[in-house]
């Protein structure tokens, strides 16, 4: 009989243990995975009706870099436009306004749809740009420069990367 007790006794404390020392919230509506989990080089803008995620400049040289991150339009009836992007000290190239559509998204890693711009920077450091996306929304972001190679391989289309 004595032996039932104690290992009733040491099963209770085990679970008592064990759920006190896990990992997620007892309640759940706190729990890890329920949270935004950024697991990339770029910076995210997660406000308004357009997304840019995963922003960064892709630079081969010191001085110049291209522009590239993923813009999500969240609107359900209506195309938004990246229509300029700017930075203290930079100067961006010309470029024609990109037309993001409703529930949507537009790549700028893909293809030739990359910014590129140039001023005092180089891989390593953050430039601070502002990018207007149509309807007075803009996004202010210190977006990370890395370097024309591994996952970024290939998408530095400035002048001085050829």
């Amino acid at each position: 009989m004595h032996l039932r007790r104690s290992t009733a006794l040491l099963v209770g404390a085990l679970l008592i243990a064990l759920s006190a020392l896990s990992a997620c919230a007892a309640d759940g509506r706190n729990a890890a995975t329920g949270k935004v989990n950024q697991m990339t080089v770029g910076v995210d803008h997660r406000d308004g009706q357009v997304f840019v995620l995963n922003a960064v400049v892709v630079s081969k040289s010191k001085g110049s870099g291209t522009f590239v991150a993923t813009l999500v339009n969240k609107s359900p009836d209506a195309a938004h436009t990246l229509s300029a992007l700017s930075g203290d000290e930079l100067k961006v190239d010309p470029f024609s306004p990109v037309s993001v559509p409703p529930q949507g998204l537009v790549n700028l890693a893909e293809g030739d749809r990359g910014l590129p711009l140039s001023g005092d920077f180089s891989a390593g450091q953050y430039v601070q740009l502002t990018v207007a996306l149509g309807d007075s929304e803009s996004a202010v972001m210190n977006v990370p420069v890395v370097p024309d190679s591994g996952d970024f391989a290939g998408l530095d289309r400035s002048a001085t990367a050829s």
